[in-house]
């Protein structure tokens, strides 16, 4: 049976350990293979990348999810006019 202070030991150990954790994905073709630079690497010789796609009723009004707030880089395809607008 393990006690609580080794309990808490575990816990302690593995929060220390999680620090040192770098985390690295790769979808495709050949997923061992990664560049050490990137955080996300796509892959492929016959697919694309798929935005989401909405329909916005103009470009100045955000009107994705209502708790959100717009993000400077986030793309989005807008159906309405088959523009990608830019959150600057």
């Amino acid at each position: 049976m393990i006690t609580s202070t080794k309990k808490i030991a575990l816990i302690c150990l593995l929060v220390a350990f999680a620090q040192f954790v770098q985390a690295q994905v790769k979808v495709g073709d050949n997923p061992t293979e990664i560049n050490k630079g990137s955080i996300l690497e796509l892959e492929s010789a016959n697919k694309g990348l798929l935005f989401p796609r909405v329909s916005l009723t103009n470009t100045t009004t955000w009107s994705l999810a209502a708790s959100s707030t717009p993000v400077a880089g986030m793309i989005s395809i807008n159906l309405t006019s088959g523009q990608m607008p830019q959150k600057s």
